[in-house]
């Protein structure tokens, strides 16, 4: 299977996971209500993030969206129909990504069903994991292309070719 295959299944489940959650049903009150006490305040009724269905086709959705742009990387990788040494990097680092994804997502799960009572350095959990964690992540494909330049963007023999052709481009240039 060759690697755009795996973005064509990506777009797929997309799609299912949108026509899912365009025919399942709203709860009731989950854009709020008029609050019995205070007129200027609105009160929700269940929460979207509570209903199973929701829930788990929200963190399918966002893990394709993480799924995505590891893929879009791996293809910006191919060189000469292969990834060659970068190719531990990648799926290692992707891997780090999901699991730091799941990990957010469990933490907000886990956040809503108790009452809001864990925090990491002042902050909920969640946000700990977006702040700390979901930012991070991102950061190891930015090391492997740093430190990987000269093995995988820019080799020294491609680079010492192109400067030989806009050398003969200028020389034809000046004729």
């Amino acid at each position: 299977m060759k690697t755009i295959h795996y973005l064509y299944a990506l777009i797929c489940v997309f799609l299912l996971i949108i026509l899912f959650l365009f025919f399942t049903s709203t709860p009731a009150n989950v854009t709020g209500q008029p609050h019995p006490r205070f007129d200027t305040m609105l009160s929700g009724g269940d929460s979207l993030s509570t209903k199973s269905n929701t829930h788990i086709l929200g963190y399918l959705f966002g893990l394709c969206t993480v799924l995505t742009l590891c893929v879009f990387l791996i293809l910006g990788a191919i060189r000469k129909n292969s990834l060659g040494a970068i190719r531990p990097w990648l799926l290692l680092s992707s891997l780090v990504y999901m699991i730091v994804y799941t990990l957010t997502f469990l933490s907000d799960t886990h956040y809503i069903k108790t009452n809001h009572t864990h925090f990491f350095n002042g902050w909920p959990m969640p946000t700990a994991w977006m702040i700390f964690g979901m930012w991070s992540a991102p950061v190891l494909f930015v090391c492997i292309y740093v430190f990987k330049f000269r093995d995988w963007i820019l080799p020294l023999e491609d680079e010492e070719r192109f400067y030989d052709l806009v050398a003969e481009r200028k020389k034809r240039q000046n004729k």
